[in-house]
């Protein structure tokens, strides 16, 4: 009989998934999906939804990568279409846990969210027959709403010429009948943005103005951009527009992702891109001879802020990226101008925070690109993604440093700036380290459900990985939670609710299968629970996610107080007013003894009314066996059989473990030699995913999460790793 492998049910929220098992408790791990029969509690529409969630992943990987678990889904708008969201996403990693947590305590308002197969996407709230006044704003207020677009979008876009388009505005406002229509429509959409992002001290002038616009019967900020649409409108006016459409493509994108419409922001995107390639963007030393000085400074910047976008919607969805660095000039990313002899020179130090965004931005497209359009990761790739983010760490202007982010003064442009920056260093860890994070949460989860697995030699460093992953995730909230605080933070930014979900998932992740001890939970969860709450009082996105936290935390609640699993050992995770750089998890030389890393904990009996896996697994191999070409039978769901090599120590250069050699041990009844890290099945538990233990640890007797050394004196001080400007203190 082959060996079983756990799987994966297909859907977030499938409630009742089989029979009793034969098994103790349901099994996670890094498989492919099978067809399952879905649960009859669904709908027939959720039935259909169901097979669209999941897929397959690769058959074979080299022997230093893992074939990441594949998380893709695809998810209903309101219109009923079904959109792609890939693995890089959050609501990708939202479906992971979800099946976690049900194969863990049943079903609860968690896994069976009735949202859970759909994505927001706002709908208009103005009518579409509704004729929109074509007016200016009053000066003052136009003032305002500029101001409130150039800092808020500081650090992340940079469009225009901020002292030319000031001059363009004051001209349009003193002849508004000769004011060209092209500088109308960049004009509406900066004030529709100013509108969505602005935020202001209670009692402020501005804040009184934003109240006046506010108080419109229509959404002011929605009248701005359809005023700009049909000033130049891209599926009419486009055609034979000129390089302000590309701005004004941009504009529109930034805007559709801060009124929650992603998919709009992804086409309006694509446009812009496609119409920089046909100005030359990508290009410099070829190009932008030609240009003023003033001009070549402008192109290179929107082409910046069109990168940055780039990474951030391709990261957000899931989706591949639209521009390839190798399609581009070298120095593509970079700002330049023009010397006395109009010589193309690079500018030094460029302000305002786009250059370490766009440098964020190239690490995070290099972990799309080889990590998640490949789907498999290497500890080895990881360690030379993670030199990079040191790197990005050690050039960080003083001004930009994570402490930035609390200012008492009343010019937040800076800390706004500081804000986007280190989110998107944060982020990009994550990004590096969650599959890392996922393969632990797995297996902790199984050997908790009283599945023993093997302890793998490249723990010492899979650790560091995961740890950095928690620490970049309470990094954030704090980040963001310091904003707030400040009285700054916008409610509708897309940028920094995205990255506050996310982080908020992976904390909740760990609080629930206790990963990790955190003892910042607490405070981190309810600093971020507050901060959504803030946002869904006008953003309907966040108060869609304000549901999801609320009911994943009382998941977690809910675990804590049946006290099902042991404490765990602490993370280095700092106070929670210190700002502390996660990319030093990566570099610390602390390591986690073999035999204090992936332990068996003692099972407890699954609640009453969890599905059980063991039945289903056995049916789905007898249903889902098939004939390979090359003779023989092959395995669950089309992974591959594990091939067999030698391996070094986990802290040597090469030779790193692959992940399918963990969690697929005697895959279709191929044996993996005694000493490569794992052992052979034992014939008498094939099927029930049960291995011994590597030669010499045979008779250990061990129990707990995953542990981190709480001897740290081998540590070196943080300040032999960095100077105290790298560390923002």
């Amino acid at each position: 009989m082959p060996h079983v492998n756990p799987v994966l049910t297909k859907i977030a929220g499938s409630s009742r998934l089989g029979p009793a098992s034969t098994f103790d408790k349901p099994r996670v791990g890094f498989d492919t999906v099978a067809k399952i029969e879905p649960s009859t509690r669904l709908t027939p529409r959720e039935k259909e939804l169901d097979s669209f969630s999941g897929g397959s992943s690769s058959a074979t990987a080299p022997d230093d990568e893992t074939s990441l678990l594949q998380s893709t889904r695809m998810l209903q708008d309101p219109t009923g279409r079904l959109l792609y969201v890939g693995d890089s996403a959050s609501l990708a990693y939202l479906q992971l846990i979800r099946i976690i947590v049900e194969t863990r305590t049943g079903p609860n308002d968690f896994t069976l969210d009735p949202s859970r197969h759909k994505i927001m996407e706002v709908t208009t709230s103005v009518p579409p027959h509704i004729k929109l006044p074509h007016m200016l704003p009053d000066r003052e207020a136009a003032d305002i709403l500029v101001e409130s677009f150039f800092k808020n979008t500081r650090g992340l876009i940079e469009v225009f010429n901020r002292s030319a388009f000031e001059d363009s505005m004051h001209a349009c406002y003193s002849d508004p009948l000769n004011a060209r229509s092209s500088f109308l429509c960049l004009l509406y959409l900066t004030f529709a943005l100013g509108m969505v992002l602005g935020t202001a001290p209670i009692g402020s002038r501005e804040a009184a103005i934003y109240e006046r616009l506010r108080t419109d019967q229509y959404d002011r900020a929605e009248i701005f951009f359809r005023n700009a649409k049909l000033l130049g409108d891209p599926m009419s006016g486009f055609e034979d527009a000129d390089f302000w459409s590309i701005q004004a493509l941009t504009l529109m994108a930034v805007y559709m992702l801060a009124v929650s419409k992603r998919n709009a922001a992804y086409a309006y995107f694509g446009m812009a891109v496609r119409s920089a390639y046909s100005f030359g963007l990508h290009r410099v030393q070829e190009n932008d001879f030609i240009f003023t000085s003033e001009d070549v400074r402008l192109r290179r910047n929107l082409w910046r802020s069109l990168f940055v976008l780039d990474r951030f919607l391709a990261a957000s969805l899931g989706r591949p990226v639209a521009i390839d660095e190798d399609e581009c000039s070298e120095d593509a990313l970079l700002v330049y101008g023009k010397d006395a002899q109009g010589e193309l020179v690079p500018l030094a130090n460029p302000e305002g925070g786009l250059d370490l965004a766009v440098r964020s931005c190239q690490i995070m497209g290099q972990i799309l690109k080889k990590i998640y359009a490949r789907r498999k990761i290497s500890i080895r790739l990881a360690q030379e993604i993670a030199e990079r983010c040191k790197a990005w760490s050690a050039s960080l202007n003083p001004q930009l440093h994570g402490t930035s982010v609390r200012t008492t003064s009343t010019d937040t442009s800076a800390a706004i700036s500081a804000l986007h920056v280190n989110l998107l260093h944060c982020h990009s860890i994550l990004l590096m380290t969650r599959p890392f994070f996922i393969c632990l949460l797995s297996k902790v989860h199984n050997e908790r459900s009283g599945h023993t697995l093997t302890v793998p030699r490249w723990i010492n460093r899979m650790a560091r990985y995961c740890e950095a992953c928690l620490v970049a995730s309470c990094q954030t909230i704090r980040l963001v939670a310091q904003a707030y605080e400040c009285k700054y933070l916008p409610r509708r930014n897309p940028f920094v609710l995205y990255f506050l979900f996310a982080a908020c998932l992976i904390a909740l992740s760990n609080e629930f299968v206790s990963v990790y001890e955190n003892p910042l939970y607490n405070d981190c969860m309810g600093s971020a629970i507050e901060v959504v709450r803030y946002c869904a009082e006008t953003d309907p996105q966040a108060n869609r996610l304000l549901y999801i936290l609320h009911s994943f935390q009382a998941a977690v609640a809910d675990v804590r107080a049946k006290h099902m699993d042991p404490p765990a050992l602490p993370v280095v995770m700092g106070t929670q007013r210190e700002l502390r750089d996660p990319v030093l998890n990566l570099f610390s030389s602390r390591s986690v003894s073999r035999k204090d890393s992936l332990v068996t904990v003692p099972s407890h009996p699954p609640p009453s009314g969890v599905p059980q896996l063991g039945q289903l697994l056995k049916n789905m191999e007898n249903q889902n066996g098939s004939v390979m070409p090359g003779g023989g039978q092959a395995s669950l769901m089309g992974v591959s059989p594990v091939s067999s090599g030698s391996f070094r120590d986990a802290d040597g250069t090469e030779g790193e473990l692959d992940f399918e050699r963990l969690w697929n041990p005697g895959t279709a009844g191929a044996s993996m030699p005694v000493g490569s890290g794992l052992t052979e099945p034992s014939p008498t538990g094939a099927g029930c995913g049960r291995d011994t233990l590597p030669p010499g640890l045979s008779g250990h007797t061990v129990s707990g999460p995953p542990r981190i050394a709480t001897n740290f004196a081998s540590t070196p001080p943080v300040a032999t790793l960095y100077s105290p400007s790298q560390l923002g203190i």
